[in-house]
């Protein structure tokens, strides 16, 4: 299934790096949301059966979009961007993790967040080493 990337994460490299592996993937401009504020495009992006793909880790503490994001059982994958964190780094993160993420969907009810931090050695991410995920229930 593919997962929605927000337009935060949703740069050339990321995308090349997804694409490189093989990863499936919607943007805001595939669905005609770009630019929408979130509290608009995750009720749309919830109803598609979406997994959201964010570097927002504010997001579930925003009053309107975590109402949204509760309202619309959204699941959500936050890739918390630092000073030592390129999008490439991100982005193979992720691509990395793409087995542990899907078992991980499988096995819980949304709606949810779950934080997919980079691996402590980040020389660990291009020997397809993934970072740890960390769960939060948003209701």
């Amino acid at each position: 299934m593919p997962s929605y990337i927000e337009e935060n994460l949703d740069g050339r490299t990321f995308r090349a790096v997804l694409v490189e592996a093989g990863v499936q993937f919607v943007r805001a401009n595939d669905l005609g949301l770009r630019g929408a504020p979130d509290p608009v495009w995750i009720p749309r992006v919830g109803r598609d059966g979406l997994v959201i793909v964010t570097s927002d880790v504010r997001t579930r503490y925003r009053p309107a979009e975590k109402r949204a994001l509760v309202a619309s059982r959204a699941r959500v994958i936050c890739l918390p961007q630092s000073r030592a964190a390129t999008h490439t780094m991100l982005a193979r993160n992720f691509v990395n993790a793409q087995g542990v993420l899907a078992r991980f969907i499988a096995r819980h009810q949304a709606p949810w967040l779950v934080t997919l931090n980079l691996p402590v050695n980040r020389e660990d991410i291009s020997k397809g080493v993934h970072g740890r995920l960390r769960p939060v229930q948003l209701e």
